[in-house]
């Protein structure tokens, strides 16, 4: 074949395929797609032929892969009841994912594209309910009749994988502001490229896509900012390169880029991490009433960076994490390898369950962060580690500690009260270490500084499985914040 070996946009998503299929068939695979190989065809394995290095730099395109399915469950799991899966291309998610039959996916493309799709996949049975629609969202009257059907469906989690990077940023901003306040979307899973990332790949692949009419045009300076006047907000970034790790599936010569990243300074080790990343916006629409915690899968806990003095602090936090295992709920915690915060997450490893940390660049740089988690998520402050926390939890749990613990808790604590979440908090006591705590807050309620149900809508005692009960069973407090009366009037 003489020429450039990608024609347009839409021959990108059998170049891809053809990654998912080489990955596939991997004895130690992430994911197994078994129609890539068929859907990506001869165009597919060509364009990974001809491409420089082409078969070499599968790597991002399988860590988005497995990455997004990973967030694509969650939030199904979390209430989404349609995808609304845009420039879908040659995506078999609906056919090989492990999804509900009562979901709605919506397989949005080019209708040249989604004919091809469907004649590939005739006689294969999805595991949900799918929509084929062949529809031109450059025509802002079709996008906006694709969407409002989307809407009358939700909550929805619109996916647009692989296709942000080939507008141009206007286009962007017109998507993001229809997702917005047509679609309604919950949730926006996408992949994002920076500026330095552009310029590598210019190098690299710009002139066969240039000559396919596929350049690489999106990629914000300012990051997921960009999406934020239009309604969005980043509820998670998952760097391309920290996942790659965490999946062992790195570039080639990773030994060099990790030396390099090493000799960098804090703020370029930033810049480095968010060059590419995978990242799950959330609307700024206020989306009620919050769920009951019926289903407890990952639990936020709170605890010292240091041991204590007392043996039963380490006993009880081993005792903690052992049972969080065994129940198969997550641990999300700080991130760090010493403490009680190491000796929890270091438990529940040690029983087969699953850790995500959540670590500032600062802490990481004074080496206590820990290596052996499931997943360590680096965030650039504090206060994103919080976010970032309430994010992953559905409950969050104090085991004793110092400033740090107490000024978390009540965060979350504060928050609740404000509506802005609504998640249970338990003081899980060791040794009476809480109890000065909870007379201070009787203290609140009897000079009129904290209503008396919201000081009864958090759990405090020492018997695990007590807590573990009340947490799953959580109905939260409707107690008005405001105790005076004039207050009150002058709020409505």
């Amino acid at each position: 074949m003489t020429g450039t070996p990608i024609r347009n946009v839409s021959d990108t998503a059998a170049w891809v395929a053809i990654y998912r299929a080489m990955e596939s068939e991997r004895p130690d695979a992430l994911f197994h797609d078994p129609f890539a190989r068929r859907l990506g065809g001869e165009r597919g394995e060509t364009i990974v032929r001809t491409l420089p290095r082409g078969a070499s730099m599968s790597w991002p395109m399988v860590v988005r892969t497995a990455v997004m399915d990973e967030i694509i469950l969650r939030c199904v799991r979390e209430g989404a009841t349609t995808v609304l899966n845009l420039a879908a291309g040659l995506d078999a998610r609906a056919y090989r994912l492990d999804l509900p039959p009562t979901l709605r996916w919506m397989h949005v493309d080019l209708p040249e594209s989604v004919d091809d799709f469907r004649q590939q996949m005739a006689g294969e049975t999805p595991r949900c309910s799918v929509e084929f629609i062949g529809a031109d969202l450059r025509d802002a009257s079709v996008r906006r009749d694709v969407f409002a059907r989307a809407a009358a469906n939700g909550p929805v989690l619109a996916i647009t994988e692989g296709l942000l990077v080939y507008l141009e940023p206007a286009q962007v901003a017109e998507l993001a502001a229809d997702l917005h306040d047509v679609a309604r979307a919950r949730w926006w899973l996408t992949d994002l490229a920076s500026p330095r990332l552009l310029k590598m790949l210019e190098r690299r692949w710009q002139p066969q896509l240039k000559a396919g009419n596929a350049p690489f045009r999106f990629g914000p300076a300012e990051g997921t900012a960009f999406f934020a006047p239009f309604g969005w907000r980043e509820q998670e970034f998952r760097s391309t390169w920290d996942e790659a790790l965490r999946l062992r599936r790195s570039p080639p010569n990773m030994w060099l880029w990790k030396l390099l990243d090493a000799l960098q300074p804090a703020r370029k080790r930033r810049e480095m991490r968010r060059m590419s990343g995978i990242v799950l916006m959330q609307s700024t629409l206020i989306h009620l009433p919050f769920p009951r915690v019926e289903n407890m899968r990952s639990l936020c806990v709170y605890c010292g960076s240091n041991s204590g003095s007392k043996p039963i602090y380490t006993e009880r936090a081993i005792a903690l994490g052992t049972r969080l295992a065994k129940d198969g709920i997550t641990l999300v915690y700080g991130g760090g390898n010493v403490g009680l915060m190491g000796v929890v997450a270091d438990s529940v490893l040690a029983a087969g369950g699953e850790v995500v940390g959540v670590i500032p660049e600062q802490l990481v740089n004074w080496e206590v962060a820990h290596k052996g988690l499931t997943r360590l998520e680096i965030v650039g402050s504090m206060h994103e580690r919080k976010a970032r926390m309430f994010d992953l939890s559905d409950g969050f749990v104090a085991l004793p500690g110092g400033f740090g613990t107490l000024d978390e808790m009540f965060e979350m604590l504060t928050w609740r009260q404000l509506g802005i979440g609504d998640k249970p908090c338990a003081f899980f006591d060791v040794d009476g270490f809480y109890s000065p705590l909870m007379g201070m807050l009787d203290r609140m309620v009897a000079e009129r500084f904290l209503h008396p149900d919201q000081r009864d809508d958090l759990w405090h005692g020492d018997d695990m499985d007590a807590m573990l009960a009340w947490m799953h069973a959580y109905k939260p407090a409707q107690a008005d914040k405001w105790m005076d009366e004039k207050r009150r009037g002058a709020m409505r």
